[in-house]
């Protein structure tokens, strides 16, 4: 690959890790962060993973336990205990 195309790769994939920093709250999905990119989301998802190294799927998921609302030490608790209906 070329040195040129490698920094534009760079440069928006940085730019999506900042998208990402600045929306844990939010619903992150490919689509979202592709259009933050630039990119197609089959684009995007092959590249997110060949520069990070971690599938984007994997990584979404992580971060969406990692910054999870904690609940209360009741709540879980209940959760012990009276199973929730289906």
């Amino acid at each position: 690959m070329k040195n040129e195309t490698v920094r534009d790769h760079q440069i928006r994939l940085t730019r999506v890790m900042a998208y990402i920093n600045g929306h844990l709250s939010e619903k992150l999905s490919l689509d979202i962060l592709a259009g933050v990119a630039c990119f197609s989301p089959y684009h995007f998802h092959r590249l997110f993973q060949a520069y990070i190294g971690v599938n984007l799927n994997v990584s979404l998921l992580f971060l969406g336990q990692a910054f999870a609302k904690p609940r209360d030490e009741t709540q879980r608790k209940m959760d012990l205990v009276v199973p929730r209906a289906p």
